[in-house]
């Protein structure tokens, strides 16, 4: 859920209740709808929505369990853990619409405190770390081919959590520092060319395969850099 998912507490005006909503979206392909469907039959919930563009999972629950299953996932993401914490203390306080309404705008208070706690982690030594990748690389990579210069490339960004970027570059071996985006200081990029480390992601996706549209885009990739 890190990549592509958004975890949200909104009020029902119709009922005067609050919501707890899990979604996962992606863009509008085959493999993806497919990819969700499994994901359904796995967990035996929620619904796919479909659009032009879009094909997207939502949960709505107010079920304890379920929203304990959830939280066992583990999030590295600062946005997630925020989103998560702030569900888990609305249900503690009994679903309060009135406590709702006063900590709202406060769920991201304790962001900047959790940059430092999770860049100490060392998270890419974290047993589910590499499963959570593929997941990750599934819904915020882009694997490309520059015809003109018969180069491959891989590229991940994540807005202001730079740790999760340079754990990721650790992981497959690069010891370059983590660059930003010069127009958006707090966006963060890898960005790789080079061939070793390029066959050291490949080797990692064939491990901890893909299975949605990225899936498709990883076979071409690997392909073309492959056979260069």
């Amino acid at each position: 859920m890190d990549a592509i998912g958004d975890i949200q507490v909104n009020l029902n005006k119709n009922n005067n209740t609050l919501e707890y909503r899990f979604i996962l979206e992606l863009p509008n392909k085959p493999a993806n709808y497919d990819m969700l469907k499994k994901f359904i039959w796995a967990i035996g919930k929620g619904r796919i929505k479909v659009s032009s563009k879009k094909v997207t999972w939502v949960l709505v629950t107010d079920e304890p369990l379920t929203i304990y299953s959830i939280n066992s996932a583990k999030f590295y993401t600062t946005s997630m853990v925020c989103k998560m914490n702030f569900l888990k203390d609305t249900v503690s306080n009994g679903g309060s619409i009135d406590w709702y309404l006063s900590n709202r705008n406060n769920k991201y208070k304790n962001r900047i405190g959790m940059y430092e706690s999770l860049s100490n982690n060392h998270i890419r030594n974290n047993e589910n770390f590499p499963v959570w990748l593929s997941g990750y690389i599934e819904g915020k990579s882009y694997l490309g081919y520059k015809k003109m210069s018969n180069a491959a490339y891989f590229v991940i960004k994540q807005k202001y959590d730079k740790y999760l970027i340079q754990e990721i570059q650790m992981y497959f071996g690069v010891t370059s520092l983590v660059r930003s985006i010069k127009r958006n200081p707090n966006n963060f990029i890898f960005e790789c060319y080079n061939k070793k480390i390029l066959s050291n992601i490949i080797k990692h996706i064939i491990v901890y395969f893909l299975i949605g549209a990225k899936a498709i885009e990883f076979s071409e990739f690997s392909y073309k850099l492959t056979s260069r």
